[in-house]
């Protein structure tokens, strides 16, 4: 076993198919089921933590949805079409309606769906459904538009309700894959489903349990001290719609952060949670890749996790002691004693 956690160990085949032969159309969509068959530790959807076996188990749910995206010649958007399972476990079936008519040349298939319209200066714009009780407009995923080539992921204000669970992974992680809409008109359809970040497992001991902590950052210095490109920890902004896999432009940082609380407040932070009478707490932190899928790390570098609280601030740096990578779809623990 790795020394990280595994949030999946492969890569997700995802098979859709016609119910019957008939040419794609651009006058009336075509009810398709999308079959998700995944070996057991490698599904997706809710969470449970496993640290005997240093891996997180998770499962496909009832109701949960994907966005089938169309695209045309010229990699721009055609149609987002949602699909959605009414079965739970390891391998269940999506069934939707594709709309993406013979101008389609290629699909991308996301989750979480994009199932939230609203109105932009370019036009109808779909999203994710918002992660922190409506504190964001965006989801984890938004601002993609039919005749637009960008989507984009959000990397801020996310929020874990409670201590030491990772249900909130659930709005947070994205995966993506890539099909041909060749495929499509054959009847068949394979798709091969990539995460597209990382986490950062943090266990944190506390002096006292008499604090309630509101938000918990992960910031990452050179070992010469740069706060730069050199130090990146995570990077977000805008991807193209027909390649997403990872950074494609927008913004590096060297810091990710997860607040805590059944909220957000107006001082963008969560409304906290109570340190447990262990004195201990996990928090589940996800981060994104470069386009390649790997952060580099360095001998040397430093890590610095803050935690505020209500009744004090809690600090402590790290040193890595060997030359690592970060990569998508991996959980990574960290391990803290203030």
């Amino acid at each position: 076993m790795k020394r990280s956690i595994i949030l999946w160990a492969a890569m997700m085949m995802i098979a859709i198919s016609c119910e019957k032969a008939m040419p794609v159309t651009e006058t009336s969509g075509i009810p398709m089921t999308l079959t998700a068959t995944i070996s057991s530790d490698e599904t997706r959807l809710s969470f449970t933590d496993d640290p005997a076996n240093k891996v997180i188990k998770t499962l496909w749910e009832a109701g949960d949805k994907v966005s089938v995206v169309s695209i045309g010649a010229d990699n721009a958007m055609i149609a987002n079409d949602i699909f959605t399972t009414e079965s739970s476990g390891e391998s269940v079936d999506f069934t939707g309606t594709f709309t993406g008519g013979n101008d389609a040349v290629k699909i991308m298939v996301y989750y979480p769906a994009m199932t939230e319209s609203y109105s932009q200066s370019n036009g109808t714009n779909w999203g994710a459904p918002s992660y922190n009780g409506g504190y964001n407009k965006q989801g984890i995923l938004y601002n993609i538009c039919v005749g637009d080539k960008y989507i984009h992921r959000n990397s801020s204000n996310f929020l874990q309700r409670s201590a030491d669970s990772p249900d909130h992974l659930k709005d947070l992680m994205i995966l993506a894959g890539a099909g041909n809409m060749n495929d499509i008109r054959n009847n068949s359809l394979t798709v091969t489903m990539e995460h597209n970040l990382y986490v950062f497992k943090v266990n944190l001991t506390f002096p006292t349990e008499d604090d309630i902590i509101r938000h918990v950052e992960l910031v990452r210095t050179t070992s010469t001290g740069s706060t730069g490109k050199d130090a990146t920890i995570s990077w977000s902004g805008w991807g193209y719609i027909y390649a997403y896999g990872g950074r494609s432009a927008g913004g590096y940082s060297n810091l990710v952060r997860m607040n805590l609380g059944d909220k957000i407040t107006s001082q963008e932070m969560g409304s906290g949670v109570n340190i447990p009478s262990s004195k201990k707490l996990t928090v589940y932190i996800p981060a994104g890749t470069t386009t390649n899928g790997v952060i580099g790390v360095n001998t040397g570098d430093k890590f610095r996790i803050d935690c505020k609280g209500t009744r004090s601030s809690y600090s402590k740096t790290l040193t890595v002691a060997s030359n690592t990578t970060f990569k998508r779809g991996m959980v990574y623990p960290v391990d803290v004693t203030f």
